[in-house]
């Protein structure tokens, strides 16, 4: 008899045991929700701009180093760890799977030591560039503490989060064991929970990681240690009496556990909810959470409200900060090209005509909105490197020699140097240093031939040829827009339509009526 009972109590200890299991599995996946939604806050511009950089490189792939380079460069705050470009046949098989496309990304996200790591995959046909960023999430550290209080609850003993490398993100136990490490092996292998149970104890491995078309979050490692002494104890102490009492506390138990996991479950679900909407507007409402009875879920709640306010404000200072940097870019073209105006006045007009009929070229070629404005603020610069040159040289109206020809040429060099290597002056310093290259390849200074000219350059050389042909020189007079254009189509002792990209040439042709009542405008305009 004395043997049913104890079996029959055992019985009732597992179910309680079973209740109180899932709810504390329920709260370590709540926790992987919160930790991924915190991830996520940082995420929305990302990926718009990351979007907008496949949509350029699918309309302009020649230029994807370009468009990647500005993406690196725009990169909201994260630390640039590593870049890498590698062909796609090196990538391993389960990475192949997630590039599908001929252009397409995919990122791999984890959280470890407070920091936020994301791997960004970029596929362009077969060259795939590797980004690895990384965000410190110092928001998350008075959010960890709290988190650490939640020890305090019943029966958990301690607990452990941790990223993919099994390096710890928090919770009160600082490393894993190599037998541990073993078991989560399994866990990964089998996709499953597993439990290991040493008498009153009870140890649970989970994993936890979400994915869809284009992002990896995960996978996070959770070890948590129950201790259900109290219960065995009282199971053994007791006997008879416990096994009545059993009976009364497991109708309670399973009570209380139902009233803990909604206790737990639903504030969780709540601030889930609100990271949502705050993810979806970047608006954030304070969420009233104070009403749980366990003082160490109101702490973790406050902490959260916190977090996310410090968040925001970090979100709109880094939107700031690039405004900013961006309108000082803009600012360095415009003096940049008031120093070549100001040093050459017989081109200053011309560079300011260069970039307006430049930008109208890109907008025909339908080019970005992006590119457009790029490049109407950075033509002007192509002549920028002449500031280096001579002015009796610039200025001569007789034949030039062939050394004071070669000295000429070096203004592309100068005109590079000086704009620098910077991501965000790229295509000032393609204009600059490019723009008397020639499609056919005899150009100068690298000599460089078809599409491995940039855009931007071959559209402001079509440009600046044009400029040069209706402007009066000191070693020439003017030409009428029909014998400019008679020029570039038909060629002369120095133009050679073969000097064009052929695509910039072709939208040139179509819109040169436009064209030139436009530059007629604008010379009008300036020459008032």
């Amino acid at each position: 008899m004395l043997m049913l009972v104890l079996i029959l109590n055992f019985y009732f200890v597992e179910r309680i045991i079973e209740n109180v299991k899932y709810t504390n599995i329920n709260y370590a996946y709540n926790l992987f929700l919160l930790i991924k939604g915190v991830s996520k806050s940082f995420d929305k511009d990302f990926h718009e701009y990351l979007e907008e950089t496949l949509d350029k490189i699918r309309n302009d792939e020649k230029n994807a180093d370009l468009y990647v380079s500005k993406f690196v460069s725009l990169s909201y705050g994260y630390k640039i760890e590593k870049i890498d470009k590698i062909k796609f046949d090196s990538l391993q098989d389960f990475e192949k799977k997630r590039l599908n496309e001929p252009i397409d990304y995919f990122i791999y996200k984890n959280v470890f030591s407070m920091t936020l790591e994301k791997i960004v995959y970029i596929r362009v046909n077969n060259i795939v560039y590797i980004i690895d960023f990384t965000l410190p999430l110092d928001e998350l550290k008075v959010f960890v503490d709290s988190i650490r209080r939640l020890q305090n609850l019943d029966f958990i003993k301690s607990f452990g989060i941790y990223s993919n490398d099994m390096q710890p993100i928090l919770g009160t136990i600082d490393q894993i064991s190599d037998e541990q490490r073993k078991i989560f092996e399994k866990v990964v292998k089998t996709g499953k929970i597993v439990e290991e149970k040493n008498k009153s104890n009870v140890t649970i491995y989970a994993m936890f990681d979400e994915e869809d078309k284009h992002e990896k979050f995960g996978p996070i490692f959770v070890v948590m240690n129950l201790d259900f002494s109290i219960v065995y104890n009282q199971a053994y102490k007791y006997g008879y009496l416990f096994f009545i009492v059993l009976i009364m506390f497991g109708i309670y138990i399973r009570f209380v556990s139902v009233k803990f996991s909604k206790q737990i479950t639903f504030p969780f679900s709540k601030i889930i909810g609100n990271m949502k909407n705050f993810l979806d507007s970047r608006i954030y409402e304070q969420v009233d959470l104070q009403n749980s009875k366990i003082d160490e879920l109101n702490d973790l709640f406050y902490s959260y409200n916190k977090m996310v306010e410090q968040t925001s404000s970090d979100i709109e200072s880094q939107k700031v900060l690039i405004k900013e940097v961006e309108e000082a870019y803009v600012h360095f073209a415009t003096k940049l090209s008031e120093v070549a105006e100001i040093y050459d006045e017989q081109t200053g007009n011309h560079i300011e005509r260069v970039g307006i009929l430049s930008a109208f070229l890109a907008l025909k070629l339908n080019l970005s909105k992006d590119f457009i404005k790029r490049i109407r603020i950075y033509a002007p610069l192509h002549d920028i490197g002449k500031i280096k040159i001579p002015r009796k040289i610039l200025m001569k109206k007789s034949k030039l020699t062939d050394q004071e020809w070669e000295l000429i040429k070096t203004h592309t060099i100068y005109g590079a140097e000086l704009i620098g290597d910077k991501p965000h002056l790229k295509i000032a310093r393609n204009i600059a240093l490019y723009h008397h290259e020639n499609y056919d390849g005899s150009g100068y200074p690298k000599g460089l031939k078809g599409n491995d000219i940039p855009i931007e350059a071959a559209i402001v050389k079509i440009c600046d040829v044009y400029d040069a042909l209706r402007s009066k020189r000191p070693y020439k007079d003017e030409m009428s827009h029909k014998e400019a254009l008679k020029v570039i189509v038909q060629g002369d002792m120095k133009t050679n339509p073969k000097h064009f990209n052929p695509e910039v040439l072709k939208v040139f042709i179509e819109n040169e009526k436009i064209i030139g009542e436009l530059w007629d405008k604008v010379y009008r305009g300036i020459n008032k």
